[in-house]
């Protein structure tokens, strides 16, 4: 196998890439890389480890003698699982599949983080067709994001949900970059947000360190991301004429529970947001 040019670098320097990868974005190709990029006989266990750890889909932990043909046999062994669970789904559901073709009407709107350690579907013990979905970097709700946006004018308007579910969780990696101040390049943008909520709670963070300063900012985001929905004009209106609900909540990744954080608001705080978002 001929051996792999290096990637185009992506912005980011060696101290960057490293910051990175200490909060679980592995992903990213760092800007320098060995010259010449290493065969596929020659990848050291330290690089691709961290590109493709261990899962415990594929039952392997991948090492110094692994070879980029193996590495791409994970997406084959995805398409084989992808037939095991849709055979065993069919036997136990005969009319699942068929159902599924038909349409959808999710009574869940689960806006989250992209991380892939909280599958919504999965950690809430639910079946394809029962949760309508939306992830981002930190699950951040910026008001002008055309994408979540879209997401949730659909949600609302079209099907009808009848919850909004905003989930942050522990352990967030987009958490942990705003608490930090190294040059993230464009991720810098999309945290935003969060540095605002740094700011604005610098003397209550202060006095919190490691996972429970992370989880507290998490907590944060999480409250307001629900008040940039409850100003949402599509949101409000459903609120008013079919009494729509919207919910923060934590998901733990140490338990794999989830917990409600309280966003509640002041009858009076609440006119002033109908009357200042709400469209005629």
């Amino acid at each position: 196998m001929a051996e792999r040019s290096q990637p185009p670098a992506v912005g980011l320097g060696p101290r960057c890439a490293e910051r990175l990868s200490l909060l679980g974005v592995t992903h990213i190709f760092p800007a320098t890389l060995p010259d010449p990029f290493p065969s596929s006989s020659s990848l050291t266990s330290n690089y691709v480890s961290s590109v493709y750890p261990y899962n415990p889909v594929f039952k392997k932990t991948l090492n110094t003698d692994t070879k980029w043909q193996e590495v791409d046999d994970n997406f084959k062994l995805c398409l084989e699982s992808n037939k095991k669970w849709a055979g065993e789904t069919a036997k136990a559901d005969a009319a699942f599949f068929p159902t599924s073709s038909k349409g959808q009407s999710p009574p869940i709107l689960w806006l989250g983080c992209s991380d892939s350690r909280v599958p919504e579907t999965t950690l809430l013990g639910m079946k394809p067709g029962d949760v309508f979905t939306h992830r981002n970097i930190a699950n951040i709700m910026h008001a002008t994001d055309l994408s979540s946006l879209s997401v949730i004018y659909f949600a609302v308007a079209h099907l009808g949900v009848k919850h909004i579910v905003l989930c942050g969780h522990t352990s967030c990696g987009g958490v942990a970059g705003a608490l930090g101040n190294d040059k993230l390049g464009l991720l810098d943008v999309w945290l935003q947000p969060l540095r605002e909520l740094r700011e604005k709670h610098a003397d209550e963070l202060a006095k919190l360190e490691g996972a429970e300063k992370t989880t507290y900012l998490s907590e944060l985001n999480v409250k307001a991301g629900v008040e940039v929905l409850r100003r949402n004009p599509t949101v409000i209106d459903a609120m008013k004429e079919r009494d729509l609900k919207v919910h923060g909540v934590i998901y733990d990744l140490a338990s794999g529970t989830l917990r409600e954080i309280a966003c509640e608001e002041h009858e009076t705080t609440g006119s002033n947001r109908v009357a200042a978002f709400e469209r005629k």
